[in-house]
């Protein structure tokens, strides 16, 4: 969190468990490759200096969340740039779901389950 406000200058508020989250490497990988990539885009093109990243743990899965309240996009409208291609590609190797929600003027939502390790 730390670095990508160095970098980016980007305010970055984390909501995470304070116990250790059991995920299987590769799902763990994807979702720190995913938040690097979607906070990074944040700051690119979203025009705000905030973003929001949580876990929670829900029902043998843990969801990963990344937000912002920035100028959005349409989602509907032509196909996701590289990046968004990329963070998909990377929860489903994993074993996850991707959930994209961007609105123009309503910021950007993406949200990632990954099954627990074991479950």
């Amino acid at each position: 969190s730390e670095e990508v406000e160095r970098t980016h200058r980007l305010t970055v508020g984390l909501d995470v468990p304070e116990q250790a989250v059991p995920l299987r490497w590769d799902a763990a990988l994807a979702a720190y490759r995913i938040t690097q990539e979607a906070l990074r885009n944040v700051a690119r093109h979203s025009g705000c200096r905030e973003a929001a990243v949580a876990l929670d743990l829900e029902d043998g899965y843990v969801r990963l969340r990344i937000e912002d309240r920035g100028c959005g996009f349409d989602a509907d409208g032509p196909g996701p740039g590289l990046g968004l291609v990329a963070m998909q590609e990377r929860a489903v190797l994993a074993g996850g779901e991707f959930d994209l929600r961007s609105e123009k003027g309503q910021g950007t939502r993406i949200e990632v389950s990954f099954p627990l390790a074991g479950a």
